[in-house]
Protein backbone atom coordinates (compact mmCIF):
# COMPACT_ATOMS: atom_id res chain seq x y z
CA UNK A 1 0.00 0.00 0.00
CA UNK A 2 1.53 3.26 -1.09
CA UNK A 3 0.75 6.63 0.52
CA UNK A 4 0.12 9.54 -1.83
CA UNK A 5 1.38 12.63 -0.03
CA UNK A 6 3.58 15.64 -0.74
CA UNK A 7 6.07 17.91 1.06
CA UNK A 8 9.44 19.50 0.39
CA UNK A 9 11.52 16.45 1.49
CA UNK A 10 9.22 13.78 0.16
CA UNK A 11 6.80 14.44 -2.68
CA UNK A 12 4.59 11.66 -1.31
CA UNK A 13 3.65 13.58 1.90
CA UNK A 14 0.56 15.90 1.75
CA UNK A 15 0.44 19.41 3.14
CA UNK A 16 -1.85 18.28 5.98
CA UNK A 17 -5.53 18.15 6.80
CA UNK A 18 -7.57 20.91 8.33
CA UNK A 19 -9.51 20.84 11.59
CA UNK A 20 -13.25 21.55 11.83
CA UNK A 21 -12.47 25.25 12.40
CA UNK A 22 -10.44 25.39 9.19
CA UNK A 23 -7.01 25.59 10.86
CA UNK A 24 -4.32 23.24 9.63
CA UNK A 25 -3.68 20.23 11.84
CA UNK A 26 -0.16 19.74 13.13
CA UNK A 27 1.14 16.49 11.69
CA UNK A 28 4.08 14.22 12.38
CA UNK A 29 5.57 13.55 8.98
CA UNK A 30 8.76 11.91 10.18
CA UNK A 31 9.56 9.14 12.62
CA UNK A 32 11.71 11.36 14.85
CA UNK A 33 8.71 13.69 15.31
CA UNK A 34 6.59 10.79 16.54
CA UNK A 35 9.31 9.60 18.94
CA UNK A 36 9.73 13.13 20.29
CA UNK A 37 5.97 13.30 20.92
CA UNK A 38 5.65 9.95 22.72
CA UNK A 39 5.52 10.19 26.53
CA UNK A 40 5.86 13.98 26.23
CA UNK A 41 9.49 13.60 25.17
CA UNK A 42 10.44 11.25 28.01
CA UNK A 43 10.83 8.33 25.59
CA UNK A 44 13.39 10.27 23.57
CA UNK A 45 15.24 11.18 26.78
CA UNK A 46 15.16 7.55 27.98
CA UNK A 47 16.53 6.33 24.64
CA UNK A 48 19.35 8.88 24.89
CA UNK A 49 20.21 7.71 28.42
CA UNK A 50 20.12 4.05 27.33
CA UNK A 51 22.45 4.79 24.39
CA UNK A 52 24.86 6.63 26.71
CA UNK A 53 24.82 3.68 29.15
CA UNK A 54 25.61 1.27 26.31
CA UNK A 55 28.55 3.38 25.15
CA UNK A 56 29.85 3.59 28.72
CA UNK A 57 29.38 -0.14 29.36
CA UNK A 58 31.14 -1.19 26.14
CA UNK A 59 34.02 1.23 26.74
CA UNK A 60 34.50 -0.06 30.29
CA UNK A 61 34.24 -3.66 29.11
CA UNK A 62 37.05 -3.16 26.56
CA UNK A 63 39.28 -1.47 29.15
CA UNK A 64 38.79 -4.31 31.65
CA UNK A 65 38.47 -7.35 29.38
CA UNK A 66 39.50 -6.43 25.83
CA UNK A 67 37.70 -7.96 22.92
CA UNK A 68 34.92 -6.63 20.73
CA UNK A 69 31.80 -6.46 22.92
CA UNK A 70 28.37 -5.93 21.39
CA UNK A 71 25.16 -4.41 22.68
CA UNK A 72 21.64 -3.94 21.40
CA UNK A 73 19.11 -1.15 21.91
CA UNK A 74 15.60 -1.94 20.71
CA UNK A 75 12.61 0.37 20.52
CA UNK A 76 9.31 -1.44 20.12
CA UNK A 77 6.11 0.41 19.31
CA UNK A 78 2.88 -1.49 19.93
CA UNK A 79 0.33 0.31 17.76
CA UNK A 80 -3.41 -0.22 18.00
CA UNK A 81 -6.18 1.53 16.06
CA UNK A 82 -9.48 1.78 17.89
CA UNK A 83 -12.37 4.09 17.01
CA UNK A 84 -10.20 6.27 14.75
CA UNK A 85 -7.53 6.82 17.44
CA UNK A 86 -4.06 5.32 17.32
CA UNK A 87 -2.75 4.06 20.64
CA UNK A 88 1.05 3.79 20.65
CA UNK A 89 2.78 2.06 23.57
CA UNK A 90 6.58 2.17 23.38
CA UNK A 91 9.03 -0.11 25.16
CA UNK A 92 12.82 -0.05 25.29
CA UNK A 93 15.03 -3.13 25.58
CA UNK A 94 18.77 -2.82 26.23
CA UNK A 95 21.15 -5.77 26.04
CA UNK A 96 24.78 -5.36 27.12
CA UNK A 97 27.52 -7.97 27.47
CA UNK A 98 27.79 -9.74 30.81
CA UNK A 99 30.93 -8.99 32.78
CA UNK A 100 33.12 -12.10 33.01
CA UNK A 101 33.15 -13.51 36.54
CA UNK A 102 35.76 -15.63 38.27
CA UNK A 103 35.33 -19.31 39.03
CA UNK A 104 35.38 -20.88 42.48
CA UNK A 105 35.88 -24.56 43.23
CA UNK A 106 34.19 -25.92 46.36
CA UNK A 107 33.25 -29.31 47.72
CA UNK A 108 30.20 -30.48 49.62
CA UNK A 109 30.24 -31.92 53.12
CA UNK A 110 28.16 -34.80 54.44
CA UNK A 111 25.71 -32.14 55.69
CA UNK A 112 25.43 -30.72 52.14
CA UNK A 113 27.29 -27.52 53.00
CA UNK A 114 30.06 -26.04 50.85
CA UNK A 115 33.70 -26.02 51.89
CA UNK A 116 36.87 -24.75 50.18
CA UNK A 117 38.72 -27.85 51.43
CA UNK A 118 38.32 -31.24 49.78
CA UNK A 119 36.98 -33.47 52.58
CA UNK A 120 38.54 -36.55 50.94
CA UNK A 121 42.06 -35.19 51.32
CA UNK A 122 44.22 -35.38 54.40
CA UNK A 123 44.67 -32.07 56.26
CA UNK A 124 48.35 -31.15 56.16
CA UNK A 125 47.91 -27.81 57.84
CA UNK A 126 45.80 -26.59 60.75
CA UNK A 127 43.55 -24.66 58.36
CA UNK A 128 43.69 -21.52 56.32
CA UNK A 129 46.21 -18.93 57.43
CA UNK A 130 44.70 -15.79 58.94
CA UNK A 131 44.68 -12.72 56.74
CA UNK A 132 46.30 -9.65 58.25
CA UNK A 133 46.28 -6.10 56.96
CA UNK A 134 49.07 -5.53 54.45
CA UNK A 135 50.13 -2.42 56.37
CA UNK A 136 51.57 -4.55 59.21
CA UNK A 137 55.19 -5.56 58.97
CA UNK A 138 55.86 -9.33 58.93
CA UNK A 139 57.26 -9.19 62.49
CA UNK A 140 54.05 -7.51 63.75
CA UNK A 141 51.95 -10.23 62.11
CA UNK A 142 53.99 -13.00 63.64
CA UNK A 143 55.60 -13.88 60.29
CA UNK A 144 59.33 -14.22 60.53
Amino acid sequence: MEAHMTDDRNPAVPDGDTAADGDRLPVHRYFDQVVAHLEDGDLNADLSVALHEIVETLSTYVLNNGGKPKAKLTLTLDIKLEGGTFEIKPSITKVVPAVPRGTAYLWSTAENLLTPVNPKQMQMFSGPRPVHPASQAPSERGDA
